[in-house]
């Protein structure tokens, strides 16, 4: 009913998509046949207040999610089961979330108020790091993707209406919009 993030993952020949819901505060997945999603099914379904980002690992077969107002990110694998806090703490306003899953590699968005930045860690919460704060070029850095390629972050800020980069170290800066 009140979808704010999604993401899919290719399975043996089907594709899976993820959702969260903020009202039902819930994760769902269903798979995409055609048009139309079967099978849907909460995958989480208790102890979300609002999840607001979420990210699939087709390698590792986890979902890991934002939870914004509890200021935590958490994991599970794709079938909610073996869940666990990832990272909490000196997290304010966490938005988005971004994997990759080769360099084994999670970033996430902050909106803090007078330290608006994005952050990075591995995927299995460990050598927290923020990489770039998102100074006067902006202040609400919200949803975020990955160039596995390039090695590259982009985000986009809410408040200023661009899209910036940096390279995962968060070095060379560009603002591409």
């Amino acid at each position: 009913r009140n979808t704010i993030a999604l993401d899919f993952l290719w399975k043996n020949d089907s594709v899976q998509i993820f959702w969260t819901d903020v009202i039902d505060d819930k994760i769902f997945r269903g798979t995409l046949i055609g048009d139309s999603l079967s099978n849907v099914e909460a995958v989480v379904q208790s102890g979300l207040s609002t999840a607001e980002g979420l990210a699939v690992d087709w390698i590792g077969m986890n979902l890991y999610w934002i939870d914004s107002n509890l200021d935590q990110i958490e994991v599970a694998k794709t079938n909610g089961s073996y869940r666990r806090t990832l990272v909490a703490g000196d997290m304010v306003n966490p938005r988005a979330i971004a994997l990759d899953p080769m360099e084994g590699l999670l970033f996430w968005t902050d909106w803090e108020e007078g330290a608006p930045r994005i952050e990075r860690c591995s995927m299995a919460g460990e050598a927290r790091v923020t990489i770039k704060m998102v100074g006067p070029e902006g202040g609400w850095p919200n949803g975020i993707t990955l160039d596995y390629v390039l090695k590259r972050v982009y985000w986009i800020d809410a408040r200023s209406d661009s899209i910036h980069t940096t390279d995962y170290d968060g070095n060379d800066h560009h603002l591409v919009i």
